[in-house]
Order: structure tokens, then sequence, then C-alpha cells
């Protein structure tokens, strides 16, 4: 925007809102290195044991988790700046579901780390990794065949540690899904709708804009404590790994 322009009404409405987008996107940024260092633990001079490969797994799973939140999130600042506000909501929600994912691989590493039980945990792995509900190729060159989770298995882990993050996911869906009202609000935040000179929706407009600005300081907030806690916990299923015996 030319220094002589003046702004428009609506982006005199939503644009006090786009620091905090990109002050959350920096705090990501603070999961990278924490999370990249388990990129590097395949031992590629000696075949894998079960453990290993379990942990490699969930390395390369939480870093995506980083990479595709990090898009995500931006994808969603990027619309909120050209006043493209009905899609605002599905990147976040998405990342959301994600973040959920991740707090889901992560109980997944620490019941191991409690129980040992290699078998439960490459299962779990497998499905949490790898599963889907519709054919997809692995990199490998054949077809998953672990079946998916639920997304909802993975809010649900979410909220019993993010009491808000229950309500915040129902709040994106209705954002998102095709309800006329929820969906009109953002129609007419966004340039070509732009209905900030009526007081009584400017006023539900912003509150609902609070919200939507919030869950993505939720969001990357709690993702980069979890990405620690993955890190943490591929540490010490690591640990659980039989030591050879030194012979006397």
């Amino acid at each position: 925007m030319s220094a002589g322009k003046q702004k428009t009404l609506w982006e005199v409405e939503t644009s006090p809102n786009l620091p905090r987008i990109t002050k959350a996107l920096d705090v990501l940024q603070s999961a990278s290195s924490v999370i990249s260092k388990h990129m590097s633990l395949w031992p590629v001079e000696t075949p894998p044991s079960e453990i290993q490969q379990i942990v490699w797994h969930m390395g390369i799973f939480g870093n995506a988790a980083l990479r595709a939140i990090d898009q995500l999130l931006d994808n969603a600042g990027l619309l909120w700046s050209e006043g493209r506000m009905v899609g605002v909501s599905l990147p976040i929600r998405m990342s959301l579901e994600i973040w959920g994912a991740a707090v889901f691989g992560r109980n997944i590493l620490q019941t191991f780390i409690a129980d040992g039980d290699i078998e439960r945990i490459w299962n779990a792995t497998a499905r949490l990794t790898v599963g889907a509900r519709t054919p997809v190729m692995l990199p490998h060159g054949v077809m998953s065949d672990a079946p998916a989770y639920s997304v909802m298995n993975f809010i649900d882990a979410l909220e019993r540690e993010t009491p808000k993050a229950r309500a915040t996911y129902e709040f994106l869906c209705e954002a998102c899904h095709p309800n006329m009202i929820q969906n009109f609000y953002f129609l007419m935040a966004s340039k070509t709708y732009d209905n900030f000179s009526n007081e009584t929706f400017k006023a539900h407009a912003h509150e609902l804009l609070e919200k939507t600005a919030s869950a993505i300081e939720m969001i990357t907030s709690g993702f980069v404590n979890t990405s620690k806690e993955i890190a943490q916990a591929c540490d010490a299923a690591l640990a659980r790994e039989p030591q050879p015996q030194l012979q006397n």
C-alpha cells in the first residue's frame, strides 16, 4: 500500500489483529530446532531397531506438523491481510487438528515409556503417521493399509489438557462450515462486502475476529510446548532400548 493511500474501512477494522498473527508465527520458529534434531537419529551404519524406527517416525511426524502449522497459519494471515475473510478460519481449524494429533502422538510415546509395550506403540505409531481413510501411496511405493484415527481422538486428547480447545474447535468448525450466519459475519468483514459501518455488525464482528486471532495464539504457543514434550519423549523412548551386555 502506498503511503498516500487512505485505508478503507475493512482495513482499519481488521488490521489491528495482524501484528498478533505475525508474532504468533514467530513463536513457532522457536520449536524448529527442538524437533529437527530428532530427524537425524536414524542409525545408518546398522539396521534400526523397532524403537529407533518409532522415534524416527515420530520425529518426522513432529517436524511435518510444525511445517504444516507454520504454512497454514501463514496462509490465514495472508488471507486476513487481503480482506479474504471467509477462508481465514479453515487453515486455523486444520492447525488446531494437527496440534491435537501432535498431543496424541506425544501420549503414545509417553504410554510406551511407562509400560514398554512395543507392539502397542508400533501399531499406534503406524496408525498415526501412515494411517489413511482413503488409498494413499507411501514414499517407498506401497499403499498404506493402517486405519487412520478419527480427528476427534485428537481433539479429545487436546481437550483433556487445554480446556478451551474443544470450544475453540467448535467455533472454527462453525466458521468454516456452510452455516450462513457465522459465514456471513466473515463475509461482511471482507473487503468486497465491507459492512463495518453497521454498528451492530461491527461489535459482533470484532468479537469473532478477536476469537479467531486468539485461536492462532493458543495454537502456536501450545504446539511449541507440545513439540518440546515430543522431543523429550523421543529421548526417553530411546533410553528404553536394551543395552548390550558386557562380556566378562
